[in-house]
């Protein structure tokens, strides 16, 4: 299975009134909740990761392994999305998706 993730507000709890904790790495803590509902339904040996969040060009894809790790999530297989793949998303909205239906 292939997924698409993002950070802000999946893995992060987004709440623009509260202050986000960051690790010792220097990137946000993430939501025990979401680690555990991700290692729960995600298998590292046979699932992949498609990185959609904005912060994805910061760091490498080991960097990011490494992150993933340090918080309790192995992913064996990671990609970045691409500017051009990022674009068509950012573009889709819902609003797009009822018309198409």
């Amino acid at each position: 299975m292939i997924f698409l993730l993002d950070i802000d507000g999946v893995m992060v709890r987004a709440n623009p009134h509260r202050h986000l904790e960051q690790a010792t790495d220097g990137f946000y803590v993430y939501s025990s909740a979401a680690v555990d509902t991700f290692n729960t339904i995600f298998i590292a040996e046979e699932d992949q990761v498609i990185l959609s969040t904005s912060y994805r060009s910061r760091y490498t894809i080991a960097k990011w392994k490494k992150i993933f790790l340090d918080r309790d999530i192995k992913i064996d297989s990671l990609q970045l999305l691409d500017n051009a793949e990022q674009h068509l998303i950012d573009h889709y909205t819902r609003k797009i998706e009822d018309y198409t239906q």
